[in-house]
């Protein structure tokens, strides 16, 4: 397999293709799902109001629509020529509107498929596991593996359980997109009934997000692979630098929710022995699963859930903290994290946060 390529991909495009490179950064920061149609369709509405009309319009918008909005925004704020170019009617207008989704719509899919592919390669360097994991070789992933096995499994499963472990490796337990899975916590562990303590907080999440965001480099350095089971690993004792790679050119100086969704389902995927990556892969609403994060991580009743998460991406992506404020199986029916997290709230008790990193994990 030919040396992969740090995003020279994105540095050496001509300037026709600055749509994909741009379209790359609204699937990775903002929406990974986003449709390029319905913000092209939008950003013609809105260039073609005065500030008046775009007030009126924008209270009237869903909150779908409103998130739409947010992308055409970041579009003109990006590229306000094509946006414009986009808002003009007359003659060759539909043949620009059509070039424009092709090329925003190959951008998105490219973001994708390069981050997966990236990720899938460092996943050795990442994770200490038997039988060794090989990017070209499938089998050596997903259910066939102890190692990933035990990532892709939420809370519920009992991994102490050998017939709990066996079942769960062979299939026999359905997969729900409503509960987070271990690669979300420090080390996989956490607390089945209290599973918003140290979800989002795992190391290998902020391992995809450096290699995607930083390099490949920066999401190995000063860290050892990380061994499931064991002690975690230490922290990085370089010196912060200035911002490199994609975060360099996004000028990104904050981690935000959409990102931390975008890294879970790269890595998720990247454990399963799926070869190719697909909305619904084996079964999975990868969709449904990032909207469900996004959602927890979103919400105004868990600002405090939310600002220890990006507080620790900040810490350990950009050196610092920062200041953002931020089931279909019998078995996991109504066990949502959400849904845990709300009954916890209304009945007041403790989260168990603590003032420390984000709560910790289970002992």
């Amino acid at each position: 397999m030919p040396a992969e390529r740090e995003h020279h991909e994105d540095d050496e495009s001509p300037s026709s293709s600055r749509l994909m490179i741009n379209s790359r950064q609204l699937t990775r920061t903002c929406n990974m799902y986003w449709s390029a149609n319905s913000v092209i369709k939008q950003a013609k509405l809105w260039c073609r109001k005065n500030p008046a009309q775009r007030e009126a319009f924008e209270a009237q918008l869903t909150d779908e629509e409103k998130q739409t909005l947010a992308l055409v925004k970041l579009l003109i704020r990006l590229d306000p020529e094509v946006v414009e170019e986009l808002a003009r009617r007359g003659r060759g207008s539909r043949v620009f509107s059509d070039h424009t989704e092709t090329l925003l719509s190959k951008g998105q899919s490219n973001a994708k498929a390069e981050d997966m592919r990236k990720c899938r390669n460092l996943l050795g360097k990442w994770l200490v596991s038997n039988p060794p994991l090989d990017p070209e070789d499938s089998s050596t992933r997903g259910m066939n593996n102890p190692t990933t096995a035990y990532l892709l499994a939420s809370l519920e499963v009992d991994w102490d359980d050998e017939d709990e472990r066996r079942k769960f490796m062979a299939g026999d337990f359905e997969i729900s997109e409503m509960q987070f899975p271990r690669l979300c916590y420090p080390g996989g562990k956490g607390d089945k009934d209290r599973p918003w303590i140290g979800a989002f907080l795992g190391e290998l999440l902020i391992k995809g997000g450096r290699a995607i965001l930083l390099s490949p480099a920066a999401s190995t350095s000063g860290t050892p692979g990380m061994n499931i089971g064991g002690a975690r690993g230490h922290r990085r004792t370089t010196k912060t630098r200035g911002p490199i790679g994609l975060a360099k050119r996004y000028d990104m100086t904050e981690i935000t929710v959409p990102f931390i969704a975008y890294v879970t389902v790269v890595v998720r995927h990247c454990l399963t022995s799926d070869k190719e990556y697909s909305d619904e892969g084996s079964g999975f609403d990868y969709e449904l699963f990032y909207t469900e994060i996004c959602k927890y991580l979103q919400d105004a009743k868990y600002e405090q859930i939310t600002s220890k998460v990006l507080e620790h991406w900040n810490k350990e992506i950009f050196g610092q903290a920062g200041n953002r404020k931020a089931g279909r199986g019998v078995r996991t029916a109504g066990r949502g994290t959400r849904a845990l997290l709300d009954a916890a709230l209304e009945a007041g008790e403790d989260l168990g946060l603590g003032d420390g990193d984000g709560g910790g994990v289970a002992s």
